[in-house]
């Protein structure tokens, strides 16, 4: 019995009246419109980022802070609706690697500290034969679910802005005024996995998505930080480059699918695999009744459901396509055959939004736009390198254009100190 009130002691003393910082009862009177918001405290903090309520003593004191409380309110279901569109975007980039797992590995050696950290060393395959974008995740070869994550992440880091293009946009409309995908280099870091070959090191270059909020603070999103031992996917932007030592380079807008070539053996699969991805969404979405975005403004339950019933939509429509596309090539007689299983016409998102967003007005139900003309295929002069003359820069042109960007940045940034593999 002394030891209940002695705990009862120490919520009274723990709790703390919003308004007058005087004790609250328990259970406290909270804010009915954030009660499971984020604070610029703890989503600034190193440790993992905690909703958490605001509490008065009396419906008097949470009256007379109305006004007061107003702007923090919206600041806290900001961030949680931020932190939940990360936590979303996190678990679509697990599936959707799960499901286009495109390494094949002799075996695996897993290697663990005194400290009980970890280190997978890949023993790649020689790719002997036919190529096929798709191989089975080796479920057998990982013991926790963080060497699950690290190993899903592994060389992947590059895929996160453009596989994850439509939903990255529909989760963070109304949420931030830019976005972009930022070539870095990560200076300190632990690798989590390795390729055992000859003079291969651990490849620092990394992908991230930097975003400016409405009111004007950056974050990362890091996606793929498992590989080298970051698990937190929202962060501070100036908070994420001191962590981890980085050196940012080169900022690239989020592009949509840029070829319908079905003679293109590594982007036409993907192309088909992002059109999936948006339909299981859309479909989802129907089903339910609700737009995605209500799942980042309601209760965390409700939050835990929905996203488990998404992930689910999505990792069956990835699967189905992936065993689809396994049983076309099998049947398929020659290796151009093999990629040649459906026609598609149009705007594969149809997203009419370009790489910076600036969606500081209210939020609405209806967030898919309206489709466009459909995208342009590559043609054999882009595959090339050559245009004709006087023709306009396809998309395909662009992207060489970055593509040689990043190359002499890369080079550079090898020159500075501490950047020598």
């Amino acid at each position: 019995m002394p030891a209940s009130r002695e705990t009862y002691t120490r919520q009274i003393i723990r709790t703390l009246c919003n308004a007058c910082q005087g004790p609250c009862p328990v259970p406290a009177i909270t804010c009915p419109n954030c009660p499971e918001g984020i604070s610029p405290e703890s989503i600034n903090a190193a440790s993992r980022i905690r909703p958490s309520a605001i509490n008065y003593c009396s419906i008097t004191c949470r009256d007379a802070d109305a006004g007061p409380h107003k702007k923090a309110c919206e600041t806290r279901n900001k961030n949680k609706r931020l932190e939940r569109a990360a936590d979303l975007l996190q678990a679509a980039f697990y599936t959707w690697r799960e499901a286009a797992f495109n390494f094949s590995y002799s075996k695996i050696v897993r290697k663990i500290d005194k400290d009980g950290s970890f280190e997978l060393q890949l023993y790649e395959n020689s790719y002997d034969g036919e190529v096929t974008p798709f191989y089975p995740f080796p479920h057998g070869s990982v013991k926790t679910q963080q060497e699950k994550e690290a190993l899903l992440a592994f060389d992947s880091a590059t895929d996160v802005g453009d596989h994850l293009r439509y939903l990255i946009i529909k989760l963070l409309q109304g949420l931030i005024k830019k976005i972009s995908t930022d070539v870095i280099l990560v200076r300190r870091y632990l690798p989590r996995v390795r390729k055992c070959e000859p003079n291969e090191p651990f490849n620092r270059t990394h992908n991230v998505l930097s975003i400016i909020d409405t009111e004007g603070q950056k974050f990362c999103i890091d996606l793929a930080g498992a590989r080298f031992g970051n698990r937190r996917t929202l962060a501070p932007l100036e908070a994420y480059d001191s962590m981890f030592g980085v050196v940012r380079t080169v900022d690239l807008p989020l592009l949509p699918p840029t070829t319908t070539d079905p003679d293109d053996t590594e982007a036409m699969p993907q192309f088909h695999m992002q059109e999936t991805f948006k339909a299981a969404i859309d479909r989802w979405e129907k089903d339910k009744t609700r737009n995605i975005r209500q799942l980042l403004s309601g209760k965390q339950a409700n939050f835990d459901v929905g996203k488990e019933s998404l992930m689910a939509y999505i990792h069956d429509d990835l699967h189905q396509y992936v065993d689809d596309f396994r049983k076309a090539q099998i049947a398929s007689s020659t290796p151009q055959k093999q990629f040649r299983l459906r026609s598609w016409g149009g705007n594969p998102t149809g997203l009419t939004h370009g790489g910076t967003e600036d969606s500081s007005g209210p939020e609405t139900d209806d967030t898919t736009p309206a489709p466009t003309k459909s995208v342009a295929k590559t043609s054999s002069a882009a595959k090339s390198g050559k245009k004709k003359k006087g023709a306009a820069k396809t998309t395909a042109d662009k992207e060489m254009e970055q593509a040689m960007v990043m190359d002499i940045m890369m080079e550079m940034l090898r020159g500075l100190p501490g950047m020598a593999n």
